[in-house]
């Protein structure tokens, strides 16, 4: 028996996987559609390495969780009241990964200024605004406390109201508030 040419054999020359030895993409039809995939061969083996499509939901969805899980490493777990920050020299607080949050204290000095006493203790900074793909124009607000602060800074409207214990913000606007108070506000992908 001849081996037909274009095929990887063993030594006994039984046909292994198709192969021209060389490292190219190749066509794989599957359930889900046609998918390229390569193949590599080693030491007269063919090792073929596989990647699920992208357009796996279940895929995209794991992969999607575990890049927000790394973005919101970086937001503070323990959120501090505005009281407690402006009496510290150095106010801080940690993320959820364990490091340093430093508030910016100029930030934290203006808010005191231009908010009422009676807000100073009932304010958690940094205010967080959640981000949710399946609303990519804007954040949600969860927190009353801070929608009332950000009505007396004249950041929001005066006829913004929560509905059903939600407000949502646009992002243009969640934006410019964080450029404003640098620290005092972080966004978390939901």
């Amino acid at each position: 028996m001849r081996p037909q040419q274009g095929v990887l054999h063993s030594e006994e020359g039984s046909s292994l996987l198709p192969s021209n030895r060389e490292h190219h993409p190749r066509r794989r039809m599957t359930g889900a559609g046609v998918h390229t995939f390569k193949s590599l061969y080693r030491h007269e083996v063919c090792v073929v390495t596989f990647r699920p499509p992208v357009s796996d939901e279940s895929v995209l969805k794991r992969w999607m969780a575990l890049e927000m899980g790394k973005i919101n490493d970086g937001v503070v777990a323990r959120r501090r009241r505005l009281s407690e920050l402006l009496s510290e020299e150095y106010p801080s607080s940690v993320t959820r990964n364990g490091s340093e949050f430093a508030f910016d204290r100029e930030v934290i000095r203006i808010l005191g200024e231009r908010l009422p006493p009676e807000l100073h203790h009932r304010l958690k900074l940094p205010v967080i605004f959640f981000f949710d793909s399946a609303v990519p124009d804007s954040c949600l607000l969860t927190d009353e406390v801070a929608l009332e602060a950000f009505q007396i800074l004249g950041e929001l409207s005066q006829f913004r109201e929560f509905t059903g214990g939600k407000l949502w913000v646009g992002r243009a606007i969640v934006y410019a508030i964080i450029r404003k108070y640098p620290t005092a506000i972080q966004i978390m992908m939901g």
